[in-house]
Protein backbone atom coordinates (compact mmCIF):
# COMPACT_ATOMS: atom_id res chain seq x y z
CA UNK A 1 0.00 0.00 0.00
CA UNK A 2 1.23 3.71 -0.70
CA UNK A 3 0.34 6.55 2.17
CA UNK A 4 0.01 10.00 0.50
CA UNK A 5 1.37 12.94 2.11
CA UNK A 6 0.31 16.25 1.02
CA UNK A 7 1.99 19.12 1.56
CA UNK A 8 2.75 22.85 -0.47
CA UNK A 9 5.60 22.96 -3.05
CA UNK A 10 7.82 24.13 -0.89
CA UNK A 11 7.56 21.57 1.70
CA UNK A 12 7.62 19.04 -0.96
CA UNK A 13 10.69 20.24 -2.30
CA UNK A 14 12.28 20.55 1.43
CA UNK A 15 11.49 16.62 1.98
CA UNK A 16 12.68 15.75 -1.16
CA UNK A 17 16.02 18.18 -1.00
CA UNK A 18 16.80 17.48 2.84
CA UNK A 19 15.84 13.89 2.75
CA UNK A 20 13.95 14.17 6.18
CA UNK A 21 10.23 14.47 7.09
CA UNK A 22 9.01 16.39 10.15
CA UNK A 23 6.51 15.07 12.90
CA UNK A 24 4.88 17.82 14.37
CA UNK A 25 2.46 18.90 17.33
CA UNK A 26 -0.61 16.75 17.42
CA UNK A 27 -2.23 18.60 20.06
CA UNK A 28 -1.87 22.00 17.65
CA UNK A 29 -3.88 20.53 14.79
CA UNK A 30 -7.23 21.39 12.98
CA UNK A 31 -9.04 18.72 15.17
CA UNK A 32 -9.50 20.50 18.73
CA UNK A 33 -10.90 16.49 19.90
CA UNK A 34 -6.94 15.59 19.12
CA UNK A 35 -5.44 12.86 21.76
CA UNK A 36 -9.01 13.79 24.19
CA UNK A 37 -11.18 10.61 22.67
CA UNK A 38 -9.46 7.66 24.78
CA UNK A 39 -10.59 9.56 27.88
CA UNK A 40 -13.99 9.91 27.02
CA UNK A 41 -14.44 6.04 26.07
CA UNK A 42 -12.73 5.41 29.73
CA UNK A 43 -15.22 8.04 31.07
CA UNK A 44 -18.23 6.15 29.58
CA UNK A 45 -16.92 2.84 30.34
CA UNK A 46 -16.35 3.59 34.50
CA UNK A 47 -19.79 5.35 34.24
CA UNK A 48 -21.51 2.09 33.30
CA UNK A 49 -19.14 0.06 35.51
CA UNK A 50 -20.01 2.16 38.39
CA UNK A 51 -16.76 2.88 39.50
CA UNK A 52 -17.97 6.32 41.46
CA UNK A 53 -17.13 9.69 41.68
CA UNK A 54 -13.81 9.71 43.57
CA UNK A 55 -12.64 6.94 41.10
CA UNK A 56 -14.09 9.15 37.95
CA UNK A 57 -12.35 12.18 39.14
CA UNK A 58 -9.03 10.89 39.84
CA UNK A 59 -8.97 9.01 36.41
CA UNK A 60 -9.93 12.42 34.90
CA UNK A 61 -7.28 14.21 36.85
CA UNK A 62 -4.22 11.99 35.89
CA UNK A 63 -5.19 11.78 31.80
CA UNK A 64 -5.68 15.69 32.02
CA UNK A 65 -1.92 15.23 34.08
CA UNK A 66 -0.86 13.61 30.76
CA UNK A 67 -2.31 16.16 28.51
CA UNK A 68 -0.11 18.62 30.00
CA UNK A 69 3.00 16.99 30.03
CA UNK A 70 2.90 15.00 26.77
CA UNK A 71 2.31 15.66 23.25
CA UNK A 72 1.77 13.74 20.27
CA UNK A 73 4.51 14.48 16.80
CA UNK A 74 3.05 13.01 13.71
CA UNK A 75 3.52 13.43 10.04
CA UNK A 76 0.21 12.44 8.19
CA UNK A 77 -0.62 10.35 5.73
CA UNK A 78 -3.77 9.15 3.80
CA UNK A 79 -4.47 5.93 1.53
CA UNK A 80 -5.83 8.23 -1.03
CA UNK A 81 -3.08 10.11 -3.62
CA UNK A 82 -5.62 12.35 -5.29
CA UNK A 83 -8.53 13.45 -3.09
CA UNK A 84 -10.10 16.64 -3.30
CA UNK A 85 -10.42 17.50 0.28
CA UNK A 86 -7.02 16.63 1.04
CA UNK A 87 -5.81 18.99 -1.60
CA UNK A 88 -7.88 21.87 0.04
CA UNK A 89 -6.74 21.24 3.64
CA UNK A 90 -3.31 20.01 3.42
CA UNK A 91 -1.59 21.20 0.31
CA UNK A 92 -1.94 24.66 -0.38
CA UNK A 93 -5.48 24.92 -1.54
CA UNK A 94 -4.08 22.65 -4.35
CA UNK A 95 -1.16 24.33 -5.63
CA UNK A 96 0.83 21.39 -3.95
CA UNK A 97 1.65 17.96 -4.07
CA UNK A 98 0.94 14.48 -2.53
CA UNK A 99 3.93 12.02 -1.45
CA UNK A 100 3.53 8.78 -1.93
CA UNK A 101 5.61 6.72 0.55
CA UNK A 102 5.98 3.04 0.64
CA UNK A 103 4.04 1.48 3.70
CA UNK A 104 6.83 -1.47 3.86
CA UNK A 105 9.76 2.01 3.92
CA UNK A 106 7.95 3.40 6.33
CA UNK A 107 7.84 0.58 8.83
CA UNK A 108 11.08 -0.09 8.10
CA UNK A 109 11.68 3.54 9.31
CA UNK A 110 10.11 2.72 11.94
CA UNK A 111 11.59 0.07 13.06
CA UNK A 112 14.80 1.43 13.56
CA UNK A 113 16.00 2.29 17.20
CA UNK A 114 18.83 3.86 18.34
CA UNK A 115 19.78 4.88 21.63
CA UNK A 116 18.78 8.13 22.64
CA UNK A 117 17.15 8.50 19.84
CA UNK A 118 13.33 9.37 19.73
CA UNK A 119 11.21 6.77 18.45
CA UNK A 120 7.55 6.50 16.67
CA UNK A 121 5.48 4.13 15.05
CA UNK A 122 3.16 3.99 12.13
CA UNK A 123 -0.29 3.49 13.14
CA UNK A 124 -3.99 3.91 11.07
CA UNK A 125 -6.54 6.07 12.42
CA UNK A 126 -9.84 4.72 13.68
CA UNK A 127 -12.80 6.69 13.24
CA UNK A 128 -15.39 4.66 14.31
CA UNK A 129 -17.00 4.70 17.76
CA UNK A 130 -17.64 0.93 18.03
CA UNK A 131 -13.82 0.28 17.30
CA UNK A 132 -12.63 3.60 19.28
CA UNK A 133 -14.42 1.37 22.51
CA UNK A 134 -12.77 -1.87 21.35
CA UNK A 135 -9.37 -0.54 21.40
CA UNK A 136 -10.17 0.94 24.83
CA UNK A 137 -11.70 -1.39 27.04
CA UNK A 138 -8.73 -3.68 27.14
CA UNK A 139 -7.22 -0.99 28.95
CA UNK A 140 -10.20 -0.12 30.95
CA UNK A 141 -10.23 -3.27 32.09
CA UNK A 142 -6.83 -3.07 33.12
CA UNK A 143 -7.24 -0.20 35.01
CA UNK A 144 -10.27 -1.19 36.36
CA UNK A 145 -8.42 -4.38 37.91
CA UNK A 146 -5.76 -2.00 39.62
CA UNK A 147 -8.26 0.18 41.09
CA UNK A 148 -10.22 -2.83 42.17
CA UNK A 149 -6.71 -4.06 43.78
CA UNK A 150 -5.97 -0.74 45.75
CA UNK A 151 -5.06 2.18 42.81
CA UNK A 152 -6.44 5.45 43.79
CA UNK A 153 -7.27 4.85 47.27
CA UNK A 154 -6.49 7.92 49.82
CA UNK A 155 -3.96 7.48 51.80
CA UNK A 156 -2.39 9.78 54.43
CA UNK A 157 1.43 9.19 55.05
CA UNK A 158 0.43 10.00 59.04
CA UNK A 159 -0.64 6.86 61.05
CA UNK A 160 -3.59 7.04 62.74
CA UNK A 161 -3.78 7.25 66.36
CA UNK A 162 -5.84 4.24 66.82
CA UNK A 163 -4.00 2.24 63.92
CA UNK A 164 -3.26 -1.21 65.54
CA UNK A 165 -0.61 -1.86 63.24
CA UNK A 166 3.54 -1.57 64.10
CA UNK A 167 5.56 1.52 62.13
CA UNK A 168 6.83 -1.18 60.32
CA UNK A 169 3.52 -2.26 59.40
CA UNK A 170 2.07 0.50 58.11
CA UNK A 171 5.34 1.47 56.17
CA UNK A 172 4.95 -1.87 54.47
CA UNK A 173 1.75 -0.97 53.57
CA UNK A 174 1.94 2.56 52.52
CA UNK A 175 4.74 1.63 50.24
CA UNK A 176 2.66 -1.47 48.38
CA UNK A 177 -0.17 1.51 47.88
CA UNK A 178 2.18 3.74 46.10
CA UNK A 179 3.85 0.62 44.62
CA UNK A 180 0.02 -0.16 42.95
CA UNK A 181 -0.44 3.64 42.08
CA UNK A 182 2.72 3.72 40.21
CA UNK A 183 1.88 0.68 38.26
CA UNK A 184 -1.33 2.01 37.24
CA UNK A 185 0.38 5.31 36.11
CA UNK A 186 2.96 3.38 34.20
CA UNK A 187 0.03 1.59 32.15
CA UNK A 188 -1.75 4.68 31.54
CA UNK A 189 1.78 6.11 30.08
CA UNK A 190 2.28 2.78 27.91
CA UNK A 191 -1.44 3.94 26.44
CA UNK A 192 0.25 7.07 24.78
CA UNK A 193 0.35 6.57 21.39
CA UNK A 194 -2.89 5.41 20.96
CA UNK A 195 -4.46 8.93 22.16
CA UNK A 196 -3.47 9.73 18.70
CA UNK A 197 -4.80 6.74 16.94
CA UNK A 198 -8.30 7.86 17.46
CA UNK A 199 -10.35 10.47 15.82
CA UNK A 200 -13.95 11.41 15.28
CA UNK A 201 -15.93 10.03 12.63
CA UNK A 202 -16.26 13.53 10.84
CA UNK A 203 -12.78 13.17 9.27
CA UNK A 204 -13.19 9.68 8.18
CA UNK A 205 -12.77 10.54 4.49
CA UNK A 206 -9.20 11.26 4.94
CA UNK A 207 -8.36 7.41 5.53
CA UNK A 208 -5.61 8.81 7.57
CA UNK A 209 -2.52 6.52 8.89
CA UNK A 210 0.22 8.39 11.24
CA UNK A 211 4.04 8.12 12.22
CA UNK A 212 3.38 9.08 15.54
CA UNK A 213 6.05 9.98 18.24
CA UNK A 214 5.93 11.26 21.50
CA UNK A 215 7.10 14.55 23.43
CA UNK A 216 7.59 16.08 26.30
CA UNK A 217 8.12 19.58 27.47
CA UNK A 218 11.88 18.99 27.98
CA UNK A 219 12.63 16.77 25.05
CA UNK A 220 16.12 18.16 23.58
CA UNK A 221 15.43 16.85 20.64
CA UNK A 222 12.45 18.99 19.69
CA UNK A 223 12.40 22.14 17.23
CA UNK A 224 10.12 24.89 16.73
CA UNK A 225 8.52 26.33 13.68
CA UNK A 226 6.49 29.61 13.80
CA UNK A 227 2.95 28.91 11.88
CA UNK A 228 0.14 31.86 11.33
CA UNK A 229 -1.25 32.10 14.97
CA UNK A 230 0.53 29.29 16.79
CA UNK A 231 4.28 28.24 17.39
CA UNK A 232 4.90 24.51 16.64
CA UNK A 233 6.86 22.23 17.82
CA UNK A 234 8.37 19.00 15.79
CA UNK A 235 11.36 16.62 14.59
CA UNK A 236 13.08 15.83 12.18
CA UNK A 237 13.53 12.45 10.96
CA UNK A 238 16.28 11.18 7.57
CA UNK A 239 14.69 9.50 5.36
CA UNK A 240 17.32 6.64 5.01
CA UNK A 241 18.22 4.80 2.13
CA UNK A 242 16.81 1.14 2.85
CA UNK A 243 16.40 -1.94 0.84
CA UNK A 244 12.88 -0.70 -0.59
CA UNK A 245 11.81 2.56 -1.99
CA UNK A 246 11.24 5.37 0.01
CA UNK A 247 9.03 7.49 -2.53
CA UNK A 248 6.56 5.37 -5.24
CA UNK A 249 4.37 7.58 -6.83
CA UNK A 250 3.78 11.66 -6.22
CA UNK A 251 0.96 13.17 -7.50
CA UNK A 252 0.86 16.77 -8.98
CA UNK A 253 -1.90 18.84 -7.26
CA UNK A 254 -4.74 20.56 -9.60
CA UNK A 255 -3.61 23.85 -9.26
CA UNK A 256 0.04 23.23 -9.71
CA UNK A 257 1.55 23.74 -13.03
CA UNK A 258 5.08 21.72 -12.61
CA UNK A 259 6.09 19.65 -15.50
CA UNK A 260 6.18 16.30 -14.42
CA UNK A 261 9.91 15.29 -15.91
CA UNK A 262 10.58 18.19 -13.15
CA UNK A 263 9.55 16.38 -9.93
CA UNK A 264 11.24 13.08 -11.53
CA UNK A 265 14.53 14.86 -11.97
CA UNK A 266 14.15 16.45 -8.50
CA UNK A 267 13.67 13.45 -6.99
CA UNK A 268 16.40 11.09 -8.97
CA UNK A 269 19.08 13.79 -7.96
CA UNK A 270 18.27 13.71 -4.58
CA UNK A 271 18.37 9.88 -4.23
CA UNK A 272 14.82 8.90 -4.93
CA UNK A 273 15.41 6.93 -8.06
CA UNK A 274 12.51 6.36 -10.97
CA UNK A 275 9.38 8.07 -9.29
CA UNK A 276 6.08 7.92 -11.01
CA UNK A 277 4.46 11.79 -11.51
CA UNK A 278 0.83 12.14 -12.18
CA UNK A 279 -1.26 15.23 -12.39
CA UNK A 280 -4.37 14.74 -9.90
CA UNK A 281 -7.71 14.34 -12.02
CA UNK A 282 -9.25 16.67 -9.97
CA UNK A 283 -11.03 19.48 -11.89
CA UNK A 284 -10.52 21.56 -9.59
CA UNK A 285 -9.51 25.91 -10.08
Amino acid sequence: MTLYHYCSTETFVAIVANRSIRLSSLRLSNDTLEGQLVRGVITDLANEERLGPETLMRLEKSFGALDKVFDGLGFCLSEEGDLLSQWRGYADDANGLSIGFGNEYLRKLASIREAGAPWFALQQVQYEPTIHRAKVKPLFDEIRAMVADGAFRTRSTLKAMLDPRTDEEFAADLEAANRKDQQLHVRMLQALPMLFELKSHAFREEREWRLVGIRTPVDEKAEFRGARNRIVPFRSYELRALDVPAIERVYLGPRNITPPEVVQSLLRNNGFGEVEVLRSQASYR
